[in-house]
């Protein structure tokens, strides 16, 4: 017997009312832990020379097919933006990349700040050769999202070098299961 021929026969031996007020109250509980997960819809390069890959590149992990960008001489040696849409809330910004860069270059995973019109940095982050999973908690979303809409930035801050290069094989925002209270 599974779960749910246990839960509706335990269910049908309450009362209509009651039954229907436990199923409610189990769906609401499952709406709180269920993980959301947003994938962007476009990607712009300002700055970098993209040597492969578009954004149906970052859209699952591990499948092969990254968004590959060489760094270019000046500041900054990349920047790209990824625009995501239908955004309700967040509290993780999840990217699979690696980076060969140098220990000296630094790159920033930031969002876009619709208060203050400004990019907000996350994490800064130099040379990774191996791809990495990167995490990264957002406290409150408030200031991050205009009308369902979020952009993503990395930014390469420092002087380029065309020897180096980033490859980006998942960027997504997500709402995780249990949401942490500011």
């Amino acid at each position: 017997m599974s779960f749910a021929d246990d839960w509706d026969h335990w269910a049908n031996s309450f009362p209509p009312r009651v039954a229907r007020g436990w199923r409610d109250f189990l769906d609401a509980i499952e709406t709180l832990v269920r993980e959301v997960v947003y994938t962007p819809a476009k990607v712009d390069l300002a700055t970098g020379s993209l040597t492969g890959g578009d954004i149906d590149s970052v859209q699952a992990m591990n499948d092969g097919d990254t968004y590959d960008v060489d760094e270019v001489t000046g500041v900054p040696g990349f920047a790209m933006t990824f625009t995501f849409s239908g955004i309700t809330t967040f509290d993780r910004i999840f990217l699979y990349l690696k980076y060969n860069g140098s220990s000296t270059h630094f790159v920033y995973v930031q969002l876009y700040n619709y208060t203050t019109t400004s990019w907000d940095t996350q994490l800064e982050f130099s040379d990774h050769s191996v791809f990495e999973l990167f995490n990264i908690e957002v406290y409150d979303d408030t200031d991050y999202i205009d009308s369902g809409a979020a952009l993503v930035r990395l930014y390469h801050v420092t002087t380029g070098n065309a020897a180096h290069d980033i490859s980006i094989d998942y960027v997504a925002l997500a709402r995780a299961g249990v949401k942490i209270p500011a």
